[in-house]
């Protein structure tokens, strides 16, 4: 359910950016410009994020689509975007990314899950990502946040030691909010490869 007001909405294109938020839409637009390098996408009601939604924005180095009610991001969702480098999907119901998703996302820099509903995340999904990734997994905020299952993050705790996968500032607060342990505390069984 959106309960935006209409004046909240905000539709525009220029200098390469394009706004599409609080408009309360259930759909993705489909104009959004090939040239765009910018696509804020935000306080609307998407639910899903169907394959190949973006192939025409090869061009586009920023996606912002927090603030909705996202459960499903199809495999090959982000096909075609072969530039982003920042990839926002925070503040949404997404519980589970599957293998797949991600493919092809060769620029990205950094990835926002944070405010979700996932509990784990299986380091295959993240695993052709280039690195290093800065990496926002929680976020304190008023928003109901990730409670994750730490134990089954070992990977991530393994890639952070590394260097491969770094948090958003030098405050570490986008590190996991864990269930079951405090992050910094995270014991792990020491293994020779990332994965």
């Amino acid at each position: 359910m959106c309960d935006r007001p209409y004046h909240w909405c905000k539709r525009g294109y220029a200098n390469r950016r394009f706004d599409f938020y609080g408009c309360c839409e259930s759909d993705l637009p489909s104009n959004i410009p090939a040239e765009a390098s910018v696509v804020e996408l935000a306080w609307n009601a998407y639910t899903t994020i169907p394959a190949n939604s973006f192939s025409h924005l090869s061009q586009c180095i920023r996606l912002g689509l927090c603030c909705h009610q996202i459960v499903t991001v199809e495999v090959g969702a982000f096909n075609g975007l072969v530039s982003l480098e920042h990839l926002h999907l925070g503040i949404n119901n997404i519980s589970v990314l599957h293998l797949g998703v991600f493919e092809g996302l060769w620029s990205l820099e950094k990835l926002w899950l944070h405010s979700n509903k996932m509990v784990s995340l299986d380091p295959e999904v993240l695993m052709n990502l280039p690195r290093p990734l800065q990496l926002g997994m929680s976020y304190p905020s008023n928003f109901e946040d990730n409670q994750w299952d730490c134990s089954t993050l070992c990977w991530l705790k393994n890639e952070e030691q590394h260097g491969t996968v770094t948090w958003p500032n030098e405050m570490n607060i986008m590190r996991p909010i864990c269930s079951d342990s405090p992050w910094d505390g995270l014991q792990c069984p020491q293994r020779g490869d990332l994965f």
